[in-house]
């Protein structure tokens, strides 16, 4: 069974993220999301069958089978979220933000079960795939490895 990570190619144009099926010649213009705001990230579930946006003071998780609207949206930001990425293991996502907050969330419950409140507003970060280091990209343009 071939999940999304590995089937659908991901494009983002303003507040829309767009799904394409590589195998499918006849559907370019693929499976439309609206998040509502500029796209900041997109990052996708290892199920296969489930991805996050983040955008403005949003986060939305969306199910690719159904692109009318989101399964859930958070507003637990004051600025704009401007990254975000799921865990391996699916059961969690951090999301950064302007307003200088990394959160890490519990996909079951979509509870913010951490946060930590950075020096500047972030604009990027990534972890490593065994969760050993985290860079986090700030906006006065220093970057912190931890």
């Amino acid at each position: 069974q071939m999940c999304i990570r590995d089937r659908y190619q991901r494009r983002v144009h303003g507040g829309l993220a767009r799904l394409v099926d590589i195998n499918d010649v006849k559907n370019t213009e693929g499976f439309v999301f609206d998040h509502g705001f500029p796209i900041e990230g997109i990052d996708i579930f290892p199920n296969g069958n489930t991805f996050v946006t983040v955008g403005g003071q949003l986060t939305k998780i969306w199910d690719v089978r159904n692109s009318s609207e989101p399964v859930v949206t958070l507003a637990n930001n004051q600025k704009t979220v401007t990254s975000v990425r799921v865990l391996q293991t699916g059961d969690r996502f951090i999301t950064g933000s302007l307003d200088k907050q990394l959160k890490v969330f519990d996909v079951k419950n979509m509870d913010v079960i951490h946060q930590q409140e950075l020096t500047e507003g972030v604009m990027s970060f990534d972890i490593t795939p065994k969760l050993t280091h985290l860079a986090i990209g700030l906006a006065d343009g220093t970057i912190n490895i931890g």
